[in-house]
């Protein structure tokens, strides 16, 4: 059985991607084996990473279209699939799809963004700190922006007692590595870099399909944390991500930021209806979206589109249970009315 199994989604970011099979194949020294999805890229990305894989000497890859990976059994000989999918499934959906198939065959899968690049052994250190400490579920490690080696982009947080998550500021980890403390424990850590212990999967499963973009490492780390399952961030374990963001990509301009808190909240309420009671989510609903609309006219100094982003966060929470691909591109395509 291999130690890890590593899972990375590719839409429409070929160029990004093979930067990070790069930095991988030079960087790790564990035994790993690739699942890259493609989720429903352009025919261009597509043709770009198999053109790559097929020149390429670093890896022994298999490429295999979605029937194809569904019924294969055996992956034995190569050390990267490449799984091509003809539809965008989102980021829960993308892994879940290549997770249910393969966990079983690892003692460890990690959840990989294909816009970061690992240093010097940074998953390795992360695979060994899960095998010696078995009290561990999950394990995430320092990230820093790749334009910015220096400026941490993420590195856990906690939940907070009002319904959110508060990620650990940069001058307390930058004092946590300099006093040589290398592990944190943080309840929340993102799904940009995720490794889960394979006994993790066996008790509570698979990332939320609730959600097509968001809130899915939110969601899984909330039922860690209910069965009390240990979550850390190694420190000197450092990977660079390059924050290319789906939704970023789909929209520019003024509404840009009314579109992302939209979409955000209304993940972020929907998902809570999983955690509380009705009565209290009620109640909790009610003022956090005073909170979020008091927060984005700080921001914007719009009182209008405030109030129209508050409506709209409004009224999706309580139609929905989720957030689908459809719901998702009607937030991505929102217009504000006055």
């Amino acid at each position: 059985m291999d130690d890890i199994g590593i899972i990375i989604i590719n839409w429409n970011g070929a160029d990004d991607t093979i930067e990070c099979l790069k930095s991988i194949k030079k960087k790790e020294t564990c035994n790993y084996k690739i699942f890259l999805l493609d989720n429903g890229s352009k025919k261009e990305s597509i043709f770009e990473i198999e053109k790559w894989l097929n020149q390429s000497e670093d890896y022994q890859s298999l490429i295999l279209t979605k029937e194809e990976f569904e019924l294969r059994t055996d992956f034995s000989q190569y050390d990267l699939i490449f799984v091509k999918h003809p539809q965008n499934l989102g980021f829960s959906m993308g892994n879940n799809f290549i997770l249910k198939k393969i966990y079983l065959q690892f003692k460890q899968c990690l959840l990989l963004n294909n816009d970061t690049v690992v240093t010097d052994n940074a998953i390795t250190n992360m695979v060994n700190y899960l095998k010696k400490n078995k009290e561990v579920g999950v394990v995430s490690c320092n990230i820093r922006y790749y334009s910015d080696h220096h400026k941490l982009w993420n590195a856990g947080g906690k939940f907070t007692w009002y319904g959110d998550r508060k990620y650990i500021s940069q001058k307390k980890i930058d004092l946590a590595i300099t006093e040589g403390d290398f592990v944190i424990e943080t309840p929340f850590v993102t799904g940009c870099v995720m490794l889960i212990k394979q006994s993790v999967f066996e008790e509570i499963g698979f990332l939320t399909e609730k959600f097509f973009f968001g809130e899915e490492d939110f969601n899984y780390c909330k039922l860690l944390e209910n069965k009390r399952i240990k979550v850390v961030t190694l420190l000197d374990s450092t990977v660079y991500h390059k924050i290319s963001s789906s939704i970023g990509k789909a929209t520019a301009g003024k509404e840009m930021i009314m579109r992302k808190n939209i979409l955000h909240f209304t993940n972020r309420i929907i998902n809570q209806k999983y955690f509380y009671s009705k009565a209290y989510w009620m109640v909790w609903k009610r003022l956090y979206i005073q909170v979020i609309m008091l927060k984005f006219f700080k921001q914007t100094k719009d009182y209008q589109l405030t109030k129209f982003v508050g409506k709209k966060i409004k009224s999706y929470s309580q139609a929905y249970n989720g957030v689908d691909y459809e719901l998702f591109k009607e937030i991505n395509n929102l217009k504000f009315e006055q």
